[in-house]
């Protein structure tokens, strides 16, 4: 499935463009607007224009709307677990890894358990959530489990783009026994 991004600007853009066309059509009626021409679609014959002018105008027009709206070819996110590292001192535990996002906004959360399939899990949200970059992006999170000595737990990156949703492949570690 495609997904569609949008650039702020274009209609903006558009908009100066199609402006330069002056259409005669119905006077806009809303309060406030009275008298304004409109600029519907259904509006556009006939023109003060040439036709090949009007044709090059809207050609245009229609340039500016394909730079500004971005076809996405639906590759979803990727996500790839690092390192574990566990604070000996206070207990805190910190999970890194990498997205790549393909350039969508997406969002991050690393899930941990004490089972395998994550059926219980506990989700910590990454620093760096949401992410959106061409290139892979670092991600990492922390947090405490210093009340679960000699507990192993399992961990794994999971990355949504708004339409499909990933996993990394989970690693497995074990709390130390504070002294």
């Amino acid at each position: 499935m495609a997904s569609i991004k949008r650039n702020v600007n274009v209609k903006i853009r558009v908009s100066a463009l199609l402006a330069e066309l002056r259409f005669k059509g119905d006077t806009d009626k809303r309060p406030g607007k009275e008298g304004a021409q409109s600029k519907s679609v259904t509006d556009l014959p006939p023109v003060d224009l040439p036709y090949d002018e009007y044709a090059q105008r809207i050609s245009d027009a229609m340039k500016v709307i394909g730079q500004g709206w971005q076809l996405i070819a639906g590759a979803p996110p990727e996500a790839f677990m690092g390192g574990i590292s566990v604070n000996q001192i206070t207990g805190f535990v910190t999970f890194d890894g990498k997205i790549v996002s393909n350039n969508v906004s997406t969002s991050v959360n690393f899930e941990v358990d004490v089972l395998p399939t994550f059926a219980t899990h506990s989700d910590v949200a990454a620093n760096e959530t949401p992410v959106q970059d061409a290139d892979p992006v670092k991600v990492t999170a922390t947090t405490d489990l210093h009340t679960f000595p000699g507990i192993t737990f399992y961990v794994r990156i999971k990355a949504t783009d708004g339409t499909k949703t990933v996993y990394s492949v989970s690693k497995s570690f074990e709390m130390p026994i504070f002294p």
